[in-house]
């Protein structure tokens, strides 16, 4: 869980609320203010992103610069997509498809566009010539823990939705007052995504006339070549 900065990778970064990050690390949805302040560390996941190439010696609130410079920045934005665990789900898969795809330059194939379609394409190379599969880094979840991951970040969802029991939601601000420096990275993500998803729906109406259409819907088939 750290963020490697060069520029020989794409990363594709997750930033969890305090609340989500707490419940998953402790896996338990049942917080109180005396565990946060007597069990947790704060700003997490701001620490341990950025120990790799700044150091520890830096405090949370000087790192936050440098996390949206990675972020947002020219530099950054062309080498990066960050996202909130919060906001995946099955119905924006589409949505987080068509984002990838507006950094990338290139549109995302599905399991379906990559199903046998009649041609001939060139064979995909054999397990004797593929690379090693890179080794995993901590501990690796079995498949009940999985379940119960997930569990806890569907009632993380709800808490910051603000639909989780009564006495959840000053448990989450409790949370998130104890981890300001983690917060404010996961509004700026929630944010620039946001922002994002809006200049990328501009810029599709604006040029669908020209992108091609179908059926009265903007298509990204005629901005690529195809054999």
């Amino acid at each position: 869980m750290f963020f490697r900065n060069t520029s020989d990778l794409f990363t594709i970064g997750t930033v969890p609320h305090p609340y989500t990050m707490t419940s998953l690390t402790h896996q338990t949805d049942s917080l109180t203010t005396r565990f946060i302040r007597r069990t947790t560390k704060r700003d997490e996941w701001l620490l341990a992103a950025t120990k790799e190439f700044l150091g520890t010696g830096m405090s949370s609130f000087a790192r936050i610069p440098h996390l949206k410079d990675a972020v947002a920045s020219d530099y950054g934005s062309a080498r990066s997509l960050w996202l909130t665990p919060e906001n995946l789900s099955e119905e924006n898969n589409a949505q987080l498809r068509r984002d990838l795809s507006w950094v990338l330059g290139f549109p995302v194939p599905t399991i379906e566009s990559t199903l046998d379609n009649g041609r001939s394409e060139t064979p995909v190379p054999g397990p004797e010539r593929r690379p090693p599969a890179p080794k995993p880094e901590g501990k690796i979840p079995d498949p009940v823990e999985l379940v119960r991951e997930g569990t806890l970040l569907d009632k993380a969802r709800l808490v910051l939705k603000g639909k989780g029991p009564r006495d959840s939601i000053p448990i989450r601000d409790a949370v998130e007052a104890w981890n300001l420096a983690d917060t404010e990275v996961w509004r700026f993500v929630r944010a620039w995504n946001a922002r994002r998803s809006v200049e990328r729906r501009k810029w599709e109406d604006e040029e669908k006339g020209f992108a091609g259409t179908e059926g009265g819907k903007g298509s990204w088939s005629r901005w690529f070549d195809r054999d």
